[in-house]
Parts: structure tokens; sequence; C-alpha cells
């Protein structure tokens, strides 16, 4: 990052210290106002001349650089922190899911176990098993969709 922004920094300066020129308002005789780096063109007269603005002190150039090198590191630390807590979510994640594929699979066998229990009474209802049936597909989706298996 940093080598990016030194580049930026010089090109932006450059300019204004290389050709650091006064600018001419030019007014044509139709009231047309034109500007220029250079004379008036043809046709036209200097109504007003500005200055160019005045070059920064040594100071102030070295408290915009110290200025630039602390903005940078402080945004390198967010990004940083920023990717600590992505790689804290992720793991967040993880950890919740494999709580949640546990909690299915236990629940899963225990629907199967009272499903067998179920079939062992005497005298049990189809209706009965076929809802724990059910019950239990339902369960299995489930755990198919947040575990992956």
């Amino acid at each position: 990052m940093r080598t990016a922004v030194l580049p930026a920094l010089l090109s932006a300066l450059l300019p204004t210290i290389l050709y650091a020129q006064a600018i001419q308002r030019c007014e044509s005789a139709d009231r047309t106002i034109t500007y220029s780096n250079d004379e008036c063109p043809p046709g036209t007269k200097t109504v007003k001349a500005l200055p160019p603005a005045a070059q920064p002190s040594p100071e102030a150039r070295d408290a915009a650089a110290a200025r630039l090198k602390r903005e940078t590191d402080q945004a390198a630390a967010f990004e940083n922190q920023r990717r600590q807590q992505q790689i804290q979510a992720a793991q967040d994640d993880a950890v919740q899911r494999a709580a949640d594929c546990s909690y299915l699979a236990a629940e899963i066998n225990t629907t199967r176990r009272m499903r067998n229990m179920l079939t062992n009474r005497p005298y049990y209802s189809i209706d009965d098993r076929d809802r724990m049936d059910e019950h239990a597909a339902r369960l299995v989706a489930e755990y198919e969709r947040v575990c992956g298996r």
C-alpha cells in the first residue's frame, strides 16, 4: 500500500512545484471569459492575474508526510483487525455448525430408538409409526443440509 501512495503523492505535488505560474483571466470584447497559464489569446485582455499558490514550507511538507504515514499505518491496523474479525467469525461458525450437527445426530438416533420401541409394543398404530418415519426423514434432510453428509 505504501508503494502505491508515494507515487500518487509525488505525481500530485510535482506539477505544482515545477509549473508554478500565474493564471491569467482573459476577457474578450463580447465578455467571454477564458483562463490561461500563458499570455492571453489574441483579441482578449487580461482582467485579473492569479498568482501561483505559495509552496508549502519544509515543516508543512514534513508534517504532511508524517500524517500520511500515520494514516497509512492506521489503515493497515484497521485492515488487520477486520481480517482477525473475519477469522474469528469463521471459527465461531464452525463451532456452531459442529454443535448443530451433533445435536441433529443425537435427535436422529433418539427418534430411531423411539420408533423401534414403538414397534415392539403389542398395540401400536401404523399412523404413529409413519409419523415417526416422517419426523426421522425431516431430521435426516436437515442434517444433510446443515452438515453436508
